[in-house]
């Protein structure tokens, strides 16, 4: 019996496996989902934006009903849903479960309640969060400050799997060593969440006046921001230091990666840190801030160093001291390279949670497909 993987939120690959959005969390349900395509699954992607109208996803509960109609009839073995997408799907999840006996998982990155911008938002998203965790048979955790949160939203510590994301570019032959600082690296959405401001600040204070910022990742994700760091750039006269260069493919990733001397990433949360485990994979030194799972990567002055959350004088002096001291420089980028060593592969994490999925929700009903 070919058994049916229904993923959703935002993943949706396209003929060549390249994805629609392009995130952390996106690329890790994709790899899941191909996990279980290997091993004899059918699967399907449902993208809660371009798969239903924008008068049905954008009030979002709407598409709880929406995604009801349209498996009422053919609902899949099992639903992959990142619990960032709860407000689409919190009450299809729970449908599926309890009148499909579809059986479900919930990839945990981190509680996006958070992110509203009012306290109302904040006590609606929290609800419709924690549904959608609590009615899940799996819940994926990515790091130990994740598994806490669940914690504290109720989710059975029994059924929570923890499997940290694998590295999703190639381990550099050893540390980066350089003996200038000519580029300052930060990978990540231009967002709020994700510091880019404060990143600007920083360099701007830091004396490093020969130091470039280099920002890989979506640039319009939001505009309005997008358009504040900008004019932020103007004001402070860094239009030739700050270069936004958008997505990039996985081999430009990396030559920026061994090409650059600093790593900064100052996130306001992180429920992992996947681009700064990438990067101390690839040996740089790493400057973030000592938010969410980020201390679970990066030892302060060990393996890098960190900043409370908007301290931008805290990260120009950061950048500062890493740009004043090659041996510290050196020190740091090789205990970086060290710890990136016991991170796991996407093989092994994916086989994580394919195996508890099979022992757990599978048992009674064979090995796999067929």
């Amino acid at each position: 019996m070919l058994r049916h993987l229904l993923v959703t939120g935002a993943v949706r690959p396209d003929g060549r496996g390249n994805l629609l959005e392009h995130t952390g969390g996106t690329f890790y349900d994709y790899m899941v989902a191909r996990k279980f395509e290997s091993e004899g699954w059918s699967v399907g992607y449902f993208h809660v934006v371009a798969d239903l109208p924008y008068i049905v996803h954008r009030p979002r509960f709407p598409a709880n009903l929406a995604m009801i109609a349209r498996f009422r009839k053919s609902a899949p073995d099992l639903v992959l849903a990142d619990a960032g997408g709860h407000r689409h799907t919190w009450l299809f999840n729970r449908w599926v479960r309890k009148n499909r006996g579809s059986r479900t998982i919930a990839t945990a990155f981190h509680m996006s309640f958070r992110s509203a911008s009012t306290r109302l938002g904040r006590i609606i998203l929290r609800w419709t969060e924690k549904d959608l965790l609590t009615h899940s048979d799996l819940v994926v955790s990515i790091s130990d400050h994740t598994s806490s949160e669940l914690g504290s939203l109720g989710v059975d510590p029994a059924r929570v799997i923890l499997a940290r994301p694998g590295l999703s570019v190639s381990r550099s032959p050893g540390p980066r060593i350089s003996d200038d600082v000519r580029t300052v690296l930060l990978v990540g959405t231009v967002e709020p969440r994700k510091g880019v401001l404060e990143a600007v600040e920083a360099l701007s204070r830091s004396g490093a006046d020969r130091a470039k910022l280099l920002i890989v990742g979506k640039p319009d994700y939001n505009a309005p921001y997008a358009a504040m760091v900008r004019e932020r750039i103007r004001q402070l006269g860094m239009q030739e230091r700050v270069e936004f260069l958008g997505m990039v493919d996985q081999a430009e990733l990396e030559r920026l990666y061994s090409a650059s001397d600093i790593f900064l990433l100052p996130s306001r949360w992180e429920g992992y840190g996947m681009a700064i485990a990438e990067a101390m994979a690839r040996g740089l030194p790493v400057v973030a801030t000592a938010v969410g799972a980020v201390p679970e990567l990066v030892k302060d002055g060990v393996n890098g160093l960190l900043v409370e959350p908007r301290d931008t004088g805290g990260l120009a002096d950061a950048i500062s001291t890493l740009s004043a001291d090659v041996q510290l420089r050196r020190r740091i980028s090789g205990a970086a390279y060290e710890t990136s060593l016991s991170f796991p592969t996407w093989e092994e994490t994916c086989a994580t949670i394919y195996d508890a999925a099979m022992s757990r929700l599978f048992a009674d009903k064979g090995a796999g497909p067929g």
